[in-house]
Parts: structure tokens; sequence; C-alpha cells
């Protein structure tokens, strides 16, 4: 597995749970709710990206030392 797809799977990931996230709030309105939304979800959400961005930096650089290296 290359840095692209496993950029491709985890951003796949995000967007799977995201639509979960979407239907369990959906009916789920408390303070608990917002607390983990507020403390956990939103935070993971924001990781999640910086990962991704990251791997789109990383990726090129990544293939040309292959390419260099082969």
């Amino acid at each position: 597995m290359n840095v692209q797809s496993a950029g491709i799977d985890l951003n796949n990931a995000l967007e799977a749970a995201r639509l979960v996230w979407d239907e369990t709030r959906a009916g789920w309105d408390d303070a608990v709710r917002r607390d983990f939304e507020a403390n956990q979800w939103d935070q993971l959400e924001r990781q999640v990206q910086a990962v991704l961005q990251a791997i789109d930096r990383v990726a090129p650089l990544l293939a040309r030392a292959v390419r260099d290296c082969s």
C-alpha cells in the first residue's frame, strides 16, 4: 500500500463515519452529545484532516524518492 492509497482509505473512512455521525446526532440531542461532539468528534475530524493534508504534501516527495532510488 502506498501513501496515496492510505490517504484515500482514510478519507473514505472519515466520510463513512461522518454519515453515521450525522444519523446519530439527528436522534441524539442532549448535553452528552454536545460534549462528545465538541470534545471528541470535532477534534478527531480536525486531526484526520491534518493527516490528509500532510499525506498530500508528503506523497509526491515519497514517489520522487522511490523513482530516484530505483
